[in-house]
């Protein structure tokens, strides 16, 4: 595998082996540093899923520690990130889960 990679990524591997695992990871995953988001839900206590049912849209509410909603429409056979919004939310209903198919 290693003579996949480039000299230099194999010799920053060397000297610098965790920085550069963080590097390769954020590339693979397109940019997203995911060390960053796991501090953030780390320190999160909870969390609500809260539907959205517009006229034209389908979607959801994540809340984080009802004061963050971070939005998701639907965007063909996908749901898209949309936005976020700062403010006091209420609680979500826990039981919103319960009633969707089961896959089997």
């Amino acid at each position: 595998m290693s003579a996949s990679l480039p000299w230099y990524t194999r010799l920053f591997f060397r000297l610098f082996p965790r920085m550069t695992i963080k590097h390769l990871s954020r590339q693979m995953a397109g940019g997203i540093d995911f060390s960053a988001l796991q501090g953030t839900l780390v320190k999160t206590k909870r969390v609500d899923l809260v539907p959205l049912n517009g006229d034209n849209n389908r979607g959801f509410q994540i809340i984080l520690d009802s004061k963050v909603a971070l939005y998701f429409y639907q965007d063909g056979d996908h749901f898209s990130y949309d936005g976020y919004e700062v403010g006091e939310y209420e609680k979500g209903d826990i039981t919103i889960l319960d009633h969707l198919k089961k896959h089997e």
